[in-house]
């Protein structure tokens, strides 16, 4: 079932993130009440002591950022490069762009097994639910005055969303095993060697220090962009059961600075602006590939979320200093690069057909096809975008369509782009009518430097 929640309507230009946040309820139960004892005698009442303030749970052993992560540490198991690190026993953690550093000083059980979770905050996931056309959205929900197939089946659904959601935050976890065998991490239910992980301890008297440098590999999955927040839990036991780390064992800690995981660390971060609406992630190991995770009918909504993988930047062509290409997400951007540097990155509407170097500039062509709701019709357009010498945009396209729609339609192009155009069947309501064919024709003029539009009957097949 659906339940109404006003919300803007997917289809808008502006992007604005809009994402509900799941709350646990749980319920506790109190003791059976206690037989009344027999009335005593009066005492003096005692004045009321004022109850100290809950102090929030505490983690089993202290975790905190390094004071100070050298440039090239040695791994040999001596902590003191690290700077000033809480007495024993406590961990300390240091993420970089290249991989990520874990330093400890243990004493008692913690130095013969410790466990060590290191996680980063998960991509959050949009509700399920419809959009309608007058932009509220409808969150699915399971009401109580349900039939009961229909009760079964919205089950089915939450129970197959969480699920989803489960795999989907599970990505943005480590869990390590260090002991005397290493450094191992859980992998399909057991424990195995973490590859390109060094790690080296010290025996200091009742004290084991040890350092552990991690490559990106081993990190978890990413959502920020740049990252900035990673959690650290640790747990001190016995290596044949993994714990079950609870939210009041993490400790939330935060970059000094900002991490770019490079290449494309600026794009990646203006990439993660344009896909508020999506469940936006990476992986460190990988920056260049990302994972938005949405509807598979955008417009519309739905009961299921799907994850669409894409290669972030796709380096096309040269303009003087310029270097141009294309950024992928669920919709595709142009993005403009000098010396390096990321200068803009520019919405192409719809499906890339492909570039030419005209005018002094480079000239995108984008083709979107949609169906016009509720009539039944389809809407279609061609898109341009001029990327000049000094990095500036423009919309070279004289605007030219059928507000009614088509009953069927085809795009073309020509290789050069100096014509394009799309032909078929304008749509019509009334059934009785057979519309005939028509051409709606772009065609490049030098002297204003403009496509300039035109209509005709098509005389057969360009």
């Amino acid at each position: 079932m659906m339940k109404r929640k006003k919300m803007l309507a997917p289809r808008s230009r502006l992007l604005l993130a809009g994402a509900a946040t799941l709350v646990a309820l749980g319920a506790s139960c109190g003791s059976a009440p206690q037989p009344r004892p027999a009335a005593a005698p009066p005492k003096p009442k005692a004045a009321p002591i004022a109850e100290a303030p809950a102090e929030e749970p505490k983690p089993e052993i202290p975790v905190a950022w390094v004071e100070t992560t050298p440039e090239s540490p040695v791994i040999d198991g001596e902590i003191d490069e690290w700077g000033t690190i809480q007495e024993s026993p406590s961990v300390g953690l240091s993420v970089t762009n290249d991989g990520a550093h874990i330093v400890a000083d243990l004493v008692g059980d913690a130095k013969n097994g410790l466990w060590i979770e290191l996680s980063a905050p998960a991509a959050e996931l949009r509700p399920l639910g419809e959009w309608s056309r007058d932009g509220s959205f409808y969150e699915f929900n399971c009401p109580g005055d349900l039939e009961p197939e229909a009760a079964a089946k919205c089950k089915v659904t939450l129970e197959r969303h969480a699920a989803f959601a489960a795999k989907h935050a599970a990505r943005f976890v480590r869990l390590f095993r260090l002991d005397a065998k290493g450094l191992r991490w859980l992998v399909d239910g057991g424990l195995a060697p973490v590859p390109g992980a060094v790690v080296a301890s010290k025996v200091k008297g009742d004290r084991v220090t040890t350092e552990i440098k991690l490559p990106l590999s081993a990190l978890p999955r990413i959502s920020e962009a740049p990252a900035m927040t990673f959690s650290l839990a640790t747990v001190a036991g016995p290596a044949d059961k993994a714990p079950t780390i609870q939210p009041e064992q993490r400790s939330d800690l935060s970059a000094p600075a900002d991490i770019d995981f490079e290449p494309m660390g600026e794009l990646r971060a203006a990439a993660r602006l344009h896909a508020l609406r999506q469940a936006f992630s990476y992986h460190p190991a990988q920056p260049n590939i990302v994972e938005l995770v949405d509807f598979p009918d955008r417009v519309h909504g739905g009961t299921s979320l799907e994850p669409t993988e894409q290669v972030l930047w796709e380096p096309l062509t040269k303009l003087g200093d310029l270097e141009l290409g294309y950024v992928h997400l669920l919709d595709t951007y142009i993005g403009i690069f000098k010396a390096k540097k990321l200068v803009d990155t520019v919405l192409l509407v719809g499906e890339p057909k492909g570039f030419v170097e005209r005018n002094k500039s480079v000239h995108f062509f984008g083709y979107d096809e949609h169906a016009i709701d509720p009539i039944g019709s389809t809407s279609s357009s061609w898109s341009v975008i001029a990327v000049d010498t000094a990095g500036s945009t423009t919309e070279p396209l004289e605007a030219e369509f059928l507000t009614s729609g088509w009953s069927s339609v085809d795009a073309f192009h020509e290789k050069s782009f100096d014509r394009f155009g799309m032909r078929g069947v304008p749509y019509s309501d009334d059934a009785s009518e057979t519309g005939g064919s028509l051409e709606l024709l772009w065609t490049w003029n030098k002297k204003t430097g403009q496509y300039v539009p035109s209509r005709r009957t098509p005389r057969g097949k360009r």
